[in-house]
């Protein structure tokens, strides 16, 4: 007796079985071989990983328009054209009315942007970073 399987079932046998089942199922039907499923799963982490940076990417772009933040790509005279460092600039109404709120000096404008959305809501004219980007603490 032939016994019918659907695509959940499908998923749940070991692949060995499914490939054997092949040759005996009449009419068409969708079988994915073992190479095939892990080639797809590969896929399938890689477009995860990159929808999940595209998000952090629109949260990023939110925080400069919700906080209407200027960046600001320096290139200092006499340096390499690649040594380019990155200002992120808030406005504010007391002085001084420009304040860096977070900045980079290896050109990546994804770190920038995450240490203003980490610094204060009111920085000092220039907040101090330690070496992984976190604000430091105000001693008062």
């Amino acid at each position: 007796m032939r016994k019918e399987m659907n695509s959940l079932q499908l998923q749940q046998l070991p692949r060995y079985q499914v490939m054997m089942d092949f040759p005996h199922v009449q009419g068409r039907r969708w079988v994915v071989l073992e190479e095939d499923y892990l080639a797809v799963a590969r896929q399938r982490d890689r477009l995860l990983d990159e929808v999940e940076a595209l998000l952090r990417d629109g949260v990023r772009l939110d925080a400069v328009q919700v906080n209407c933040w200027d960046v600001r790509f320096i290139s200092r005279a006499g340096m390499d054209d690649a040594a380019i460092s990155i200002e992120v600039v808030g406005h504010y109404a007391a002085p001084p009315v420009e304040r860096v709120v977070g900045e980079n000096y290896s050109g990546d404008l994804r770190a920038a942007i995450d240490q203003a959305r980490a610094a204060d809501v009111d920085p000092p004219e220039r907040p101090k970073f330690e070496g992984h980007g976190r604000p430091l603490a105000r001693h008062s």
